[in-house]
């Protein structure tokens, strides 16, 4: 289970304790000119690798094409995938009921893991010839963020003194540093922070996020990329939870479920406002109980669920219209 009051901390903070042996350090949070500067620093480094006749991606994949490792037809498949998965995530959006985004999302998973399995085998066949299995990009994402990371770690809580100077840096054993670095990067994802938003150790600042100087004081500008995101997500649940009524209170603290659910609450009005009453009852076709807390809550006062189960868990639209003008 993650540790969201931990997590909030260090997101308010700025900065994350590690580790390296025996020895505590501060890891900075990026903000937007880190990101800028990283960005400059992985194009140079990929350049020096270039210059040193290290291959691109490219180069190799234009290889093992040419070597038959990867074939025309996995290429082929490969492009058809990826296309195939975003048909169906725009379908998704299209949907109403719960039960049909969760089947359209289950096909999605299944097509996602076939498209892993085929750049996984690309990415054997190009590390098979690449010089020590490795491209141009590959060199350029290592020695990018180990020059980036020297301008990240310091040695007291108010990031004043940066632990190692240029020296000492090139003769650092880096991977102790470089794992702690790594670690901290996969424990505050985009996900992550929104479902730290919607956690109870959050519920007490939530409403403060749409006022983003009182919330850090101190510019905007000046914030890390983690504060920044966390305002935003915050606003934008704060935003959810004032405008949108019947929210089921079993997906209050799921991010992906809550704009689901949103989506498909406009879906419904917009419905309702071109048809009127007898359209809105047409869009719960094959509807389930738990499709009506998605896309009618208040439906559940009118026995909605004696009527599903007494027809096996599902009505058709005359069963859905019937039952529905009897309110």
């Amino acid at each position: 289970m993650n540790n969201y009051t931990s997590l909030i901390c260090e997101i308010f903070n700025g900065f994350t304790p590690i580790k390296v042996g025996a020895e505590l350090l501060y890891l900075r949070h990026i903000n937007l000119h880190d990101q800028a500067n990283l960005t400059a620093a992985f194009e140079k480094q990929k350049q020096r690798a270039i210059d040193s006749s290290i291959p691109t991606e490219a180069e190799l994949t234009a290889k093992i094409k040419e070597n038959g490792e990867w074939p025309e037809s996995d290429q082929l498949l490969l492009v058809e995938k990826e296309s195939h998965v975003e048909t169906l995530k725009n379908t998704k959006k299209a949907l109403q009921l719960k039960s049909q985004k969760d089947e359209i999302q289950k096909t999605i998973d299944e097509e996602t893991a076939k498209i892993n399995e085929l750049l996984f085998k690309k990415r054997a066949a190009i590390c098979q010839i690449a010089p020590s299995g490795r491209t141009a990009e590959d060199y350029a994402v290592q020695f990018s963020n180990e020059e980036f990371i020297r301008h990240l770690v310091y040695s007291d809580r108010e990031l004043k003194q940066l632990r190692y100077d240029e020296e000492e840096f090139a003769n650092l054993d880096l991977k102790p540093l470089m794992d702690a670095y790594y670690k901290v990067a996969d424990s505050i994802t985009d996900d992550t922070i929104q479902h730290i938003v919607l956690s109870d150790a959050f519920s007490l600042y939530i409403g403060q996020t749409d006022k983003p100087y009182d919330f850090f004081a101190r510019p905007i500008v000046s914030l890390s990329i983690h504060q920044l995101k966390l305002l935003v997500y915050g606003r934008m649940f704060l935003n959810i939870f004032q405008n949108v009524e019947n929210i089921p209170e079993s997906i209050k603290k799921s991010p992906q479920e809550l704009l689901d659910f949103v989506d498909s609450q406009r879906k419904r009005e917009k419905t309702q406002q071109k048809g009127g009453k007898n359209h809105k009852n047409m869009g719960l076709v094959g509807a389930t109980g738990e499709d009506l807390d998605y896309y009618d809550p208040s439906a559940k006062k009118m026995s909605l669920a004696e009527e599903l189960k007494k027809n096996g868990g599902k009505m058709n639209a005359q069963q859905m219209m019937a039952l529905m003008n009897k309110s």
